[in-house]
């Protein structure tokens, strides 16, 4: 209604502007913002697509490089002097064949992409085309990953940085097994390759990087980087790659589009960063375009929305005048008829129709409002009379037996429960009412049940003076106990009342052991969101539910969860700092 009201302080001339601007500039600025989007698109595509193609090139290149020391892996580990030396050892060897076994090492020299090549045997000896050996398998055997690879009895694989002087070192290492003894191990072999083997690979493709399959950075532009974990490296708000081929992330907290392509056989993944701002650039021109377009466009739309609007308006212009005060909150603004043309007969109707829309008004909000507190109060007034008549008796029982203490702490916690329950005819009452109230119900039900279940209350002490309406825990407390707890034969029974602030809303939570499955809690919860529900789970629930929905509307109510053995009933509602009048 309010909105209505402003809308009737513009003057028809406005509106028909506003109306020509929107007609004419939306479908500009609509065509404008998806030819961005869509080049943009494009353009990010196409850029991803070129990246993807360079990765597969790198990778071919990479494959190369490997498919060389895999051959002369291969070689070394088939060899029959070599693979007599790892047997036998050097000193029970025949110096031909240990001769003939090392020089196989030494063409590795051939190779500049290799810094050196290692022979280690089960009985800790060392075999190398180097003058004095800077590896042994003792050493090697204290890093985890050349131990776990080892112990996993895979066939090769590709090692992590290894860092000698200036050097970085990436080993590929192979098992030597000996074929004629049911695969038997006989050592290792390892190959060193030069970190900038790979790196010529794609150094000039931007900035590529060359992992591990533990995603350990194996050769980077940036050397700091080397040996790191990609993820921690970069800080990166992701923790694994997917099975497609690019994602959008923010490394270092600044965006990127990182694309990658993962080499199953060989154990690699190729990865290239692409600051994310740098897809914006084939776009500049025409986004810079589009601007200029759509602004010379609004220029020359608000001119022509002018001249069309004063056209239009101007018969209307005296009417208006007239009728500028007239709001839907204020109908009692006469528009008197002047002329006896067209315009005089939209005065008159005007007034009349003024008049009638008062008196509807204010007959359809008069119904509305006794309809909303009879609606409310049908509601509320669904009290169970068994636990009246169930109390009273227990109450004569008690004095009968001369149980005088627990006659007082029943009757007083009835009478407790009633007063707050009308509450002086007012609809919200304050928290701790509402947790006094529920308590007062909770402690009748345990003397009444000689203690057959207990009860816990844990309400932050900041919500106690906010105000919400009233009786809307006891009904899930009934619950609980009848459904939950009695209802399934629970013995040593367990209720918890709490209620805490998150923000501006208030969540109140009533818990028991019923143990209730997922199945009927899920079953409930949609009984809950029908605009009908059915009966058949008890009036309580239904009561609460739809008495916040009256009150608060249907962005509040009551919601079932399960937390392990326990059953929890959850109502959220906003804050209210103030007491409220009856409904």
């Amino acid at each position: 209604m309010k909105r209505i009201g402003n809308l009737s302080n513009f003057s028809i001339k406005t509106r028909l502007i506003i109306l020509f601007l929107i007609m004419s500039l939306v479908p500009v600025v609509i065509v404008g913002y998806l030819s961005i989007s869509i080049i943009s698109h494009y353009s990010q595509n196409e850029r991803i697509r070129v990246s993807v193609a360079n990765l597969k090139l790198i990778t071919t290149m990479i494959d190369e490089r490997i498919r060389i020391i895999q051959t002369e892996s291969i070689r070394i580990s088939q060899d029959d002097s070599v693979l007599t030396l790892l047997k036998s050892g050097e000193k029970n060897t025949h110096p031909s064949i240990t001769s003939s076994a090392k020089s196989k090492l030494y063409r590795f020299n051939n190779y500049p992409e290799i810094h050196s090549i290692y022979l280690f045997s089960l009985s800790e000896n060392v075999y190398t085309n180097q003058a004095v050996p800077l590896f042994n398998i003792s050493d090697m055997e204290r890093i985890d990953w050349f131990k776990d690879n080892i112990e996993s009895d895979r066939n090769f694989f590709i090692g992590e940085p290894l860092f000698l002087n200036r050097d970085i070192l990436i080993p590929y290492i192979r098992i030597i097994k000996d074929y004629t003894n049911h695969n038997a191990k006989l050592g290792i072999s390892m190959a060193n390759i030069y970190e900038s083997t790979f790196n010529k690979a794609f150094m000039d493709y931007g900035d590529i990087l060359l992992l591990n399959e533990n995603n350990i950075i194996l050769s980077s532009s940036d050397k700091i980087k080397i040996g790191r974990n990609f993820f921690e490296a970069y800080n990166t708000g992701f923790s694994d790659f997917n099975d497609g081929e690019s994602i959008k992330s923010k490394l270092n907290k600044k965006p990127y589009i990182i694309t990658y392509l993962t080499n199953h056989i060989n154990g690699y993944r190729i990865v290239e960063l692409i600051p994310y701002n740098s897809e914006m650039f084939p776009v500049n021109d025409i986004y810079k375009s589009t601007i200029v377009i759509v602004l010379v466009c609004v220029i020359l739309c608000i001119i022509l929305a002018l001249v069309l609007a004063s056209y239009v308006t101007y018969p209307l212009r005296k009417l208006k005048e007239k009728v500028d005060a007239l709001k839907i909150d204020n109908l009692d603004t006469g528009v008197v008829r002047s002329s006896t043309d067209e315009i005089g007969m939209l005065e008159n109707s005007f007034s009349d129709m003024a008049q009638r829309l008062k008196k509807s008004m204010e007959h359809i909000s008069d119904i509305q409002e006794k309809r909303r507190k009879a609606e409310y109060r049908a509601i509320e007034l669904q009290i169970n009379p068994h636990f009246l008549y169930n109390t009273l008796s227990s109450i004569n029982w008690l004095a009968n037996i001369g149980d005088t203490d627990s006659v007082e702490l029943v009757t007083n916690s009835l009478s407790k429960l009633f007063r707050i329950s009308v509450n002086r005819g007012k609809e919200t009452i304050r928290v701790c009412d509402e947790i006094e109230h529920v308590r007062c119900y909770l402690e009748i039900q345990k003397n009444r049940y000689s203690n057959e279940f207990d009860y816990q209350i844990d309400v932050e002490p900041d919500v106690m003076g906010y105000y919400i309406i009233k009786i809307i825990l006891q009904p899930l407390a009934e619950n609980s106990l009848y459904h939950g707890i009695r209802g399934r034969g629970i013995k040593n029974g367990f209720i918890r009342i709490s209620a805490r602030q998150e923000d501006n809303i208030l969540i109140f939570e009533v818990a028991d052991n019923g143990n209730i499955s997922i199945d009927k809690i899920n079953e409930m919860n949609q009984m809950l969101q029908m605009e009908e529900p059915a009966q058949e789970y008890g009036i309580g629930m239904l009561n609460v539910h739809s008495r916040i929905r009256y009150y608060y509307k249907e962005n509040y109510g009551l919601r079932y969860e399960k937390r392990g053995e326990l059953t929890v009933a959850q109502i959220k509602v906003p804050i209210i700092y103030k007491e409220d009048a009856s409904v």
